[in-house]
Order: structure tokens, then C-alpha cells, then sequence
């Protein structure tokens, strides 16, 4: 049976060595500190792991070099991960999270087949093997195309568009549209994505995807193919410290597979992205149907650390057994 890794990107922005380091290199810059904000809710992303991907290989951990007090790294299916252990020496110190993800492929001893998650996404329900790899190996995905435009506005537009733009060098949507006739008629699909689908099918190349802040299944070879192919920009995009408008995403890669063909058709269900702010997010966290969570801080509430207090207390509710990654 394959193996499949689970990997998770993590920051403790209260470490007063990292917070020096960060101030040394930021000097004028603007940067927003939320990304770095560690709410206490890192024990309950283990318990949801644990309770519900028992089949799971590995977890890597990824870190600037702190780890949570709590934390049991002892524990055989953890391997905690610091950046200075796989990332190239010249793209370090980084506290850019495009950077991290792009460069997850560099990770000794990372399975072929592994899920890629941010810290603020939450297993919620039990999860199957074949929500995420078919029994063939194949990441398990949805071809959805819907243009950049109607999805995002500021800065992270551009990123996205980035993504898209490297993938036009390389794929005609015409001609994907050939050789993968079930991107618009799988009776996998909801009507939605099969609408937009036929919307979008005679455009010579692909607008953009639907783009939906979950768990991503990769294969680590996708990686290995797109960083030989694109080696220069990707280098460059890894030198940033900081996020900017010129990074790339992991969406690259997912694009990928997707033009490739290389992904099995299927359309999740139950899964949700919310915010902070959120006032069902209670019944969301309880809920018997929720299958994953992305809880995005919300940075129009007045989020404060009196609504992360709340928020922990949902998770307590709902998973009030201490792991084993604890200690």
C-alpha cells in the first residue's frame, strides 16, 4: 500500500529570536503579522489528525526552528522539519510562506504521494485514503476553471496570475479539452462546475482555476518537473523574504497535475472556509458533517486574542482527548 505524508507549515511569531531576525531583514517594509500569529490552536490540528487520518505515513513539520512546549517530537509519525534542513542556503532566513511551500519537494525523505495543509486548516471529520489519492497513486482533484478576475483582487491576484501565466507556456487549453473529455461531462461533478466548465472549454488557453483554501494532494514528482522546467523564476520567486507580487503558489503545481492529467476526478463535499469572525463557526467546528475547516482570520473583526480563547474552546468541545503528539 502506497504511503502518504502530511505536510504542515508552522510559526510561532511570538519567538523573540525569530522576531529579531524578521525585524532585521523587514526594515521599512509593511508586512502583515497576522500570517505570523501563532492562537493556540495547533494541539487541536493534531488531535483532528490523529482521530481522523489514522492511515496517514508521516507528518512533517516545518519550522523555523521552534516548536509548540507541548509538542511530543518524539512521537514515531512526527518529523519536525527546519528550513535550513531542506531549503537551499541562499534562499534563508525566509518569512515567506510562498517560498516554504514551493520548495516542500527538498524534504528528505518525503513520499512520492503526500497532502499539503496550512496550519489554519482542520480535519474536522473522518477522512478515507481515496479522498485525497485514488488506489492508482493519482492525486485526487477537480478540474474547474474559473478566471482569476472573478476570484481575487489586490496582490494575491497577481501571485495567482502568475501561477497561470507559467502554465500557458506549456498547455493549450484546446487541446486539454481534447485529451481529457471528462473535464466538462464527469457525472462527478456538481451542474456548477460543468456549466462553467463548457463556459470556458473553447478558450485557447486556461483563464485561471477555482481555487479553494483546503488540503492539496500532490505527487512530489510534479515538483521535481515544474522546478526543472522552471528552475530560473522559481529560483528567483524563492529569493524573497517576504511575500511579493511576483512569488508563485502550490496552485502552480496543482494546476499542473490538472493539465497533465495527472489526477483522478473527484468533487469533495463538506468542506468549508470560513473566518475568524465567523458567528456559526461554533456549529461548524460541532458539526457531524463537516468534513475539513478553513478558519481564515478575519482582519475587519477586531479579532483579538479574547475570540481565539472562544475558538479553542469550540475545538475543546469537540476533541477533548490529548493525542499522542502531546506530551
Amino acid at each position: 500500500m502506497m504511503k502518504i505524508d502530511l505536510v504542515i507549515p508552522w510559526v510561532d511569531g511570538n519567538d523573540p529570536r525569530w522576531q529579531a531576525e524578521k525585524q532585521k531583514y523587514q526594515k521599512h517594509r509593511t508586512v502583515n503579522d497576522g500570517y505570523y500569529q501563532d492562537w493556540g490552536w495547533m494541539r487541536y490540528w493534531f488531535r483532528c489528525v490523529e482521530a481522523n487520518m489514522p492511515w496517514i505515513n508521516r507528518i512533517f513539520f516545518i519550522t523555523y526552528g521552534h516548536v509548540p512546549e507541548w509538542l511530543n517530537i518524539d512521537h514515531p509519525k512526527l518529523r519536525v522539519v527546519k528550513h535550513e534542513e531542506f531549503m537551499p542556503q541562499e534562499f534563508l532566513p525566509t518569512f515567506n510562506s510562498c517560498t516554504i511551500s514551493m520548495n516542500v519537494h527538498r524534504i528528505s525523505g518525503l513520499s512520492e504521494h503526500f497532502i499539503y495543509a496550512e496550519d489554519d486548516i482542520f480535519f474536522i471529520g473522518e477522512q478515507e485514503r481515496e479522498d485525497f489519492f485514488s488506489e492508482g497513486g493519482l492525486p485526487r482533484d477537480y478540474f474547474w476553471i474559473k478566471p482569476i478576475t472573478e476570484q481575487f483582487s489586490g496582490d494575491f491576484a497577481y501571485i495567482m496570475m502568475n501561477n497561470i501565466l507559467t502554465l500557458k507556456k506549456y498547455f493549450r487549453l484546446d487541446n486539454v479539452a481534447i485529451n481529457h473529455t471528462d473535464i466538462c461531462d464527469t457525472a462527478v461533478y456538481p451542474a456548477e462546475v460543468v456549466e462553467d466548465n463548457r463556459r470556458y472549454q473553447g478558450l485557447k488557453y486556461v483563464p485561471g482555476f477555482q481555487e479553494s483554501h483546503m488540503a492539496y494532494s500532490f505527487l512530489k514528482s510534479t515538483f521535481e518537473e515544474v522546478w526543472e522546467k522552471e528552475e530560473m523564476n522559481l529560483y528567483v520567486s524563492s529569493r524573497h523574504r517576504f511575500r511579493t507580487i511576483s512569488d508563485y503558489t502550490v496552485s502552480l503545481m496543482k494546476g499542473w497535475q490538472l493539465l497533465t492529467g495527472k489526477y483522478e476526478p473527484f468533487f469533495p463535499k463538506h468542506r468549508y472556509f470560513t473566518d475568524t469572525a465567523d458567528p456559526g463557526l461554533e456549529t461548524l467546528i460541532m458539526g457531524e458533517e463537516t468534513s475539513m475547516i478553513c478558519i481564515n482570520e478575519s482582519t475587519d473583526s477586531g479579532y483579538s486574542s479574547q475570540r481565539a480563547k472562544e475558538i479553542c474552546s469550540f475545538f475543546e468541545k469537540r476533541f477533548p482527548e490529548k493525542s499522542r503528539f502531546e506530551i
